[in-house]
């Protein structure tokens, strides 16, 4: 007889979440920063290297060549933090399995693995919002905070900062105040600010085509007095605009493509946050700003070993989902689900950021 746990191990449960991710619409992050896995737990890039060029210094032949240093070039090294929770499948649940029918098209049976399936769906979401907080806090500040809770006197706190000498955020990022900032209906000029952005970067051999803000953002651009003169008709009358014909307006005068991002999370105290800040814009451009990286988990790690008998799994490049049993009594399993994962930030200096 089969047991009833093997309706729920790691590797049905990891089908299951994968065959529902393909219809889900991909985090921002996760396309600007495509996943790549490794086995080292440390994340090592070369950030920076954009600048005006500086003329080759003329010399005589004969001579030794000057040497050139690596002006604006940044190694980041840094540690990949680790991540785990876990839900169980209680006693309730447990008889509510025992009573389920092997087939998998039973409707009873249907009912319950969606209990414990939605569960591992939910840690799983977590996992994957780890990262897009690391990419956004990267993208917009250069830095990122994350700090879970203290348990048996031991607080895992993440303070990464990849611009540790302020270079990027005094060359790269724009702080707008007084009446220069958008919330400044009547005086600000936000297209303008994104043009002087976009001409600064051509300065530096970057063409930004690409940018970011959320909703609260787009509300102060499409509010603006200057703005909204664009949409005046042939007798100099304002006309009502579209948030879509907004984006569209601005797409077209910068040249640029611009994302709303609304999308919101819970941080490890329960309250909810947007993955971008107000009153701030990232422009950048083509191609990718890094990787995710995904290092491998001591649960992965176990299963490529032939160590222990628990089930393991993995979607998403790196997330871990390991099923094992505990034995009481009564006999329960438990889903873990983990993950180290880190963005590196190769094309740093080709982002701009504007801040009000």
């Amino acid at each position: 007889m089969a047991d009833i746990f093997d309706l729920v191990d790691a590797q049905v449960q990891g089908d299951f979440i994968a065959e529902l991710q393909l219809a889900e619409q991909p985090l921002i992050g996760a396309e600007l920063w495509p996943s790549r896995k490794t086995m080292s737990l440390d994340l090592k890039f070369i950030a920076g290297m954009k600048g005006i060029p500086i003329s080759l210094k003329p010399s005589t032949l004969g001579s030794r060549a000057f040497q050139r240093d690596r002006i604006g070039a940044v190694t980041v090294q840094k540690e990949i933090p680790f991540f785990r929770e876990q839900a169980q499948v209680d006693e309730v649940l447990r008889r509510k399995l025992v009573r389920a029918e092997a087939d998998a098209t039973d409707p009873y049976t249907r009912e319950v693995l969606a209990e414990i399936f939605n569960d591992t769906k939910r840690l799983v979401d977590g996992a994957n919002v780890v990262p897009e907080r690391m990419r956004m806090g990267l993208l917009f500040d250069g830095r990122f905070y994350i700090a879970g809770p203290d348990k048996d006197g031991k607080q895992p706190i993440y303070d990464y900062d990849y611009d540790p000498e302020n270079e990027w955020r005094t060359n790269n990022v724009t702080n707008l105040v007084d009446t220069a900032a958008w919330s400044d209906h009547e005086n600000s000029d936000p297209i303008g600010d994104l043009q002087a952005a976009i001409d600064r970067a051509e300065d530096y051999g970057v063409t930004l085509t690409r940018a970011i803000c959320n909703g609260t953002v787009l509300k102060d651009i499409m509010a603006n007095k200057n703005f909204k003169n664009a949409f005046r008709n042939p007798d100099q009358s304002l006309r009502a605009f579209s948030r879509a014909e907004a984006i569209n307006m601005i797409s077209t005068m910068l040249n640029i493509t611009l994302a709303i991002y609304t999308k919101k999370y819970k941080d490890d105290n329960e309250i909810e946050r947007s993955f971008v800040p107000d009153r701030a814009i990232a422009l950048f451009p083509a191609g990718k700003l890094g990787d995710t990286v995904y290092a491998t988990t001591p649960e992965e790690l176990d299963l490529v070993s032939g160590f222990g008998n628990a089930s393991v799994s993995v979607v998403n490049t790196g997330v871990t989902i390991t099923t094992a049993k505990e034995y009481g009594p009564p006999v329960n399993m438990k889903t873990v689900v983990s993950e180290f994962v880190l963005p590196s930030f190769e094309n740093m200096a080709s982002v701009f950021v504007i801040k009000y």
